[in-house]
């Protein structure tokens, strides 16, 4: 295991709990988390947006440190090269989790030189569906006449 990838608007925060206890019994080194925050849902899971103001960034690390106890590195999560620069010159980034396949190459004319340039790790995150389908063909149509991406 090279890597645990959650967020603490997983679950309301219990998938960091689940997480916690599932590894508890090996050592914490070998066994790291990686824990986004910073998406505003309700209760239902619906999206409001991101929260990214200094204040709001304490809150919600504060809450991984009460679950987690400890936090190591920091990483980012959708974000241009020049975001990536002020991040980093502020607290040294040592992974970016970013959206890159065959249909979505735009990472690669700045992010992806700002990143290698700073020293950070580029975490490829999986695509949406609507761009999976515009490579795979439109989705397969379910019994209701819905339909559904690829998995």
């Amino acid at each position: 295991m090279t890597l645990l990838d959650t967020g603490d608007f997983y679950g309301m925060g219990n998938n960091e709990v689940l997480l916690r206890d599932a590894i508890r019994s090996r050592l914490r080194e070998n066994a790291p988390i990686s824990v986004k925050f910073g998406v505003l849902s309700d209760a239902r899971g619906g999206w409001h947006g991101v929260d990214t103001r200094p204040a709001a960034v304490k809150n919600f690390l504060a809450y991984t440190l009460r679950r987690q106890g400890l936090i190591r590195r920091i990483g980012l999560s959708e974000v241009g090269a020049e975001t990536l620069r002020r991040a980093h010159a502020v607290h040294p980034v040592s992974d970016l989790q970013i959206e890159y396949s065959l249909v979505y190459r735009g990472i690669e004319q700045d992010i992806l030189p700002a990143a290698r340039e700073l020293g950070i790790g580029v975490t490829r995150i999986k695509c949406c569906p609507a761009a999976s389908c515009r490579a795979t063909g439109p989705p397969p149509e379910t019994e209701t006449g819905a339909t559904s991406g690829p998995a």
